[in-house]
This record gives C-alpha cells, sequence and structure tokens, in this order.
C-alpha cells in the first residue's frame, strides 16, 4: 500500500512531467475498473448462490442437520462481506467534494452508533477542544472510515473499561481526531502491517475494514496514526488539512 510519502512523489511526478503521470493514472483507472469488474461479476453470483441456500434450508428444514451445512452458509456470508468490503477499498480513494462541518458530522456518528448492538454496552463520548472551520471532503467517505476505526474499538474494549472518547482539536491548518480506548488494541506486532489489506488478527476479519479506513484518510490529503499512552489506552489519530477556500472552490469544481 502507498505511504504518504509515496503519494507526495506521485504529486510531484504529476507536476514535473504531466504525460508521464496521465499515463500512470490511466493504468491505475484501468487497473481498478477490471478489480471492480471482477468484484461485481463474483458478488452478483454469490448473492444468488446465498438466496438459493436460504430457500433450500425454509424449504426443507432438515437440511441444517447436514454435516458441513452451518460451515457452508458461513463460508458463503463471509465471501459475501469480503466483496462487501472490498468494493469499499477499491472506492476508497474516490471523492465527491463538498464543504461540511466536522463538528456536526461526529455528532451524528456518535448519536447513530450507540444506539448499534454491541456485544459489550459502550458508551461514546465527544469531546470538542475548540470550534474547528468546515472542511472539504467527502463527508460519507469520512464518515464510513471513522465508523470503521470505531467498530474496531468496540471490539476490543472489555465491561471494566467500556468507554470511547473522541476528542476533535483544531490547530492552525489542521484538524485533529484523537480515538482513545482503554484496551490492548493493536498488538506491538501489528503496528507496522496494521494499514496494509489482508492483515488480519486472527479474528473472523477480511483484513480491509483499517486499510479501507486508511485510504480514505489518505484521499483527504491526510494521515492516520497510532499511538500507545502510557496509562495504557489505544490511541488513534486523525490528522486533516484545512485547504484555502481557493483549493476548496477547485476540488468542488472537478468534482461537479
Amino acid at each position: 500500500m502507498l505511504t504518504r510519502e509515496e503519494l507526495n512523489q506521485i504529486e510531484q511526478l504529476k507536476t514535473d512531467n504531466p504525460r508521464l503521470w496521465h499515463l500512470f493514472h490511466k493504468i491505475e483507472q484501468e487497473h481498478r475498473c477490471i478489480l471492480l469488474h471482477f468484484s461485481h461479476n463474483i458478488r452478483n453470483d454469490l448473492t444468488l448462490l446465498s438466496s438459493s441456500l436460504q430457500l433450500m434450508e425454509k424449504q426443507h428444514p432438515l437440511i441444517r442437520t447436514f454435516k458441513y451445512w452451518t460451515h457452508c452458509i458461513n463460508s458463503v456470508t463471509y465471501i459475501c462481506d469480503f466483496l462487501e468490503q472490498f468494493s469499499d477499498y477499491n472506492n476508497g480513494s474516490k471523492l465527491t467534494y463538498v464543504l461540511f462541518n466536522l463538528d456536526r458530522l461526529l455528532s451524528k456518528l456518535v448519536y447513530s452508533i450507540q444506539y448499534e448492538p454491541h456485544s459489550v454496552p459502550t458508551s461514546v463520548i465527544l469531546q470538542t477542544k475548540n470550534s474547528c472551520p468546515e472542511i472539504c471532503g467527502d463527508p460519507i467517505k469520512l464518515y464510513h472510515a471513522i465508523e470503521l476505526l470505531l467498530e474496531n474499538s468496540f471490539e476490543a474494549i472489555s465491561e471494566e473499561h467500556n468507554t470511547i472518547i473522541i476528542n476533535l482539536s483544531h490547530y492552525h491548518s489542521f484538524c485533529k481526531i484523537s480515538i482513545s480506548d482503554k484496551s490492548n488494541n493493536f498488538a506491538d506486532k501489528m503496528e507496522q502491517r496494521l494499514w496494509n489489506p489482508f492483515c488480519v488478527d486472527g479474528k473472523k476479519h477480511t483484513g480491509l475494514e483499517l486499510c479501507t479506513a486508511n485510504r480514505i484518510i489518505l484521499a483527504h490529503s491526510g494521515s492516520i496514526r497510532l499511538a500507545h499512552a502510557s496509562s495504557g489506552e489505544s490511541v488513534l489519530e486523525i490528522w486533516l488539512p484545512l485547504p484555502s477556500s481557493r483549493k476548496c472552490k477547485q476540488l468542488v469544481q472537478q468534482t461537479n
């Protein structure tokens, strides 16, 4: 997966050699279209297969007692979920730019996610140090990215420490979102590979959740890093730039 430094090098290439950058971009788009076409076709067939299996089970309840039947159903469901997340990952860097308020987006997310069922009853607290200006980006994609990061925290917390704190602050030309919880959410050996596709931790994960969130953040010219506090907290920091009003207008016009 491309790092922030490599993405900056590509941007520099765009300036230094527009023709070469155009060819690179064309190859990237072609590669992405092939993957999307492949994923779409398989997903359609798997959806039909899943519906057929459910119909068989409904018409013949005895089939549930067959050996490996449950395993078969779970495998089909897992592959369908994987292809759905694979599509999200491939489209993570495709943004629709608008101006929006980050405070309101986080407030809406915190309100909605607390009413979703979780294995451990959890409290999510939003803290805002100072008012954050409007940012230019894709609110739907950014909402999804933070939601994926929060879901990862939900899985790691315990009944004893069941509070997740989201902190929003503004520093000059950046907005910072911190997500902290008291858990050993990330093993040290995972830190270097954390944002790479298909990096799994032994749970029933596809390995695409965190890297999809990271891809969306990078597409916003932002960055995300893992920080460990001395108190044993797991802290994720998201830094999002505040582009000039002129650049915001250009991005919105390019989208439209």
